[in-house]
């Protein structure tokens, strides 16, 4: 609190400078993540990877990230913020550094993207803890909002900035300057964010390891569904009772989440703080905001999942494409994340939240309609970007004030690492959930039409012989069947099938989508009515 009121005696931008600090660290973990997704090539041809390595080597900073923010957000209680958002982006520094001389990725995989999962765990839910340290009133609604729209900045400004330095320099180049971005990020730390005193609390150790292995299994099974399968195994390296792994591992992760509540429950009772305080679970307004954390998270990662494939794979379009969809997605997230704290505080949460479910559904039916056999129609496509950025950015506007404003100053400060792995397990369950529907609809959409039509014999066996048949371009289904020993018409009129099952599956996976969304509902019944401040 006394941070909070020096914090509020600067006059004019020096006020805000904290927040530019953490919406640049924001930033900074968003440019990460784009780095190495476009470094797969280089990868592949300078370390000699294979695709497995590529994949673990994005999953491994996930897993870490997602498994300690909880953690993250009690040290900084704790320790104060301030260190551990330092010692955060010190380690995120050291691992963009080490990915620059990594000789070979089992270094840059246990090496590099541990150390910078292990410091994003620790600087990002310090973020959020900062803001409800330093601000108050209508000036902490903005700094959540600034900070939702650092995240629609970030994904527009980012992916294209690591695409212009590693096509000049190659992917050391593109490390390096992360590796400078977060130093950048550390002195600015040092020099502009005031002191933030530390709680005399202690640090719950037992229920950091319980719950990270649950959150982990829970991620991990998550995101395997489209390898491993969900029920019958497709490509799992085990199965438990002939099933694949994947829905098992999730439902282990989520148990021993319920046993962490338990033992967290006692822990708290015993010493006065936990890892998850009781206030985080019982109060309903505290759910509520989480809720909604998750859902900004879900929808992006499960929109630009579809979105992106069908952009780049059926309408064969590359990069300049994608980055018109993500800033048509991206513009109106960062305009309503900032500009209805700032100008429209007074306005009713719970109202802002349901407007912007509807955005959000209404945006995933246009997308759905707007699907064509090898393309799609740019008006409603792209309306229902601009929709669904309109939905994120009201969701971003409220959530964490939603959370905070609930809270004891302590247990607002210590939410924000709550509210990052609500953002992690929102977004693993939320792109599982639709990728499932639309890897599974396609299988058994197009093994049934084909059964059912009066193609060639022998694309018939090859259809109903293979396990799955995901999302694929025109030409790489074509190749498979000609390769199966159907000549060309046969396997043009297998494709001419595919490419309505393909619309079919995929407008499935948008529904879910918005029948994903409408089952939150109920659970904004929480929210308040009443704005953060009074109509003026």
């Amino acid at each position: 609190m006394d941070a909070a009121i020096n914090n509020q005696k600067k006059t004019g931008m020096a006020m805000w400078f904290p927040l530019l600090v953490v919406c640049f660290a924001q930033v900074g973990t968003s440019g990460d993540n784009s780095v190495l997704s476009m470094s797969t090539n280089e990868f592949i041809f300078q370390l000699n990877a294979t695709m497995n390595q590529v994949q673990l080597a994005n999953i491994v900073y996930s897993l870490l990230a997602g498994a300690l923010m909880v953690f993250g957000g009690m040290l900084g209680i704790a320790k104060g913020f301030k260190q551990v958002f330092m010692a955060g982006a010190a380690l995120c520094a050291a691992g963009e550094a080490l990915a620059v001389i990594s000789p070979n990725m089992d270094i840059l995989i246990w090496g590099a993207r541990s150390l910078t999962g292990f410091g994003a765990a620790l600087m990002i839910p310090s973020v959020l803890g900062i803001i409800v340290s330093l601000y108050e009133g209508k000036e902490r609604a903005v700094a959540f909002g600034g900070v939702g729209a650092a995240t629609g900045v970030a994904a527009v400004v980012m992916p294209i900035g690591a695409g212009i330095i590693m096509d000049a320099s190659g992917y050391q180049a593109a490390f390096s300057t992360m590796s400078g971005w977060f130093v950048l990020v550390f002195v600015a730390a040092w020099r502009i964010i005031p002191e933030i005193k530390p709680a005399q609390m202690r640090v719950d150790y037992v229920g950091t390891v319980m719950a990270s292995l649950g959150l982990l299994a829970f991620i991990i099974g998550c995101s395997k569904v489209s390898e491993w399968g969900l029920i019958e195994p497709m490509s799992a390296p085990f199965t438990v009772m002939g099933m694949s792994p994947a829905l098992p591992l999730a439902i282990l992760g989520i148990a021993i989440m319920v046993v962490t509540m338990i033992v967290e429950k006692k822990i708290e009772k015993k010493h006065g703080a936990a890892l998850i305080p009781q206030s985080f679970i019982k109060t309903r307004q505290v759910r509520n905001g989480l809720y909604v954390t998750g859902l900004i998270f879900a929808v992006f990662g499960s929109a630009f999942f579809v979105t992106l494939s069908w952009i780049m794979v059926v309408a064969g379009l590359g990069g300049a494409a994608t980055g018109v969809a993500m800033a048509t997605m991206a513009a109106p997230m960062i305009v309503f994340s900032l500009g209805i704290p700032k100008k429209y505080s007074y306005w009713s949460p719970r109202m802002v939240i349901l407007a912007s479910t509807a955005a959000v559904c209404t945006g995933a039916l246009s997308m759905a309609y707007s699907l064509q056999a090898d393309g799609f129609d740019p008006m409603f496509m792209y309306v229902g970007l601009l929709l669904l950025g309109c939905g994120q950015g009201g969701y971003a506007s409220q959530s964490a004030m939603i959370v905070a404003s609930a809270l004891n100053p302590r247990d607002a400060a210590q939410s924000g690492g709550i509210q990052c792995s609500t953002r992690n397990v929102w977004q693993a369950a939320g792109v599982a959930i639709i990728g499932a529907v639309l890897l599974f609809s396609s299988t058994s959409l197009y093994k049934s039409s084909i059964e059912q039509s009066d193609v060639a014999p022998i694309v018939k066996t090859y259809v109903a012989d293979t396990p799955v048949h995901g999302f694929m371009s025109n030409q790489a289904l074509l190749e498979k069947l000609t390769q199966a020993g159907a000549d060309m018409p046969q396997a043009e009129a297998a494709l001419s099938i595919y490419k309505e099952v393909r619309i079919e599956s995929a407008q499935y996976a948008f529904w879910a989508l918005a029948l994903f969304v409408l089952l939150h509902v109920p659970g904004f019944m929480g929210i308040p009515t009443q704005g953060w401040t009074q109509k003026p």
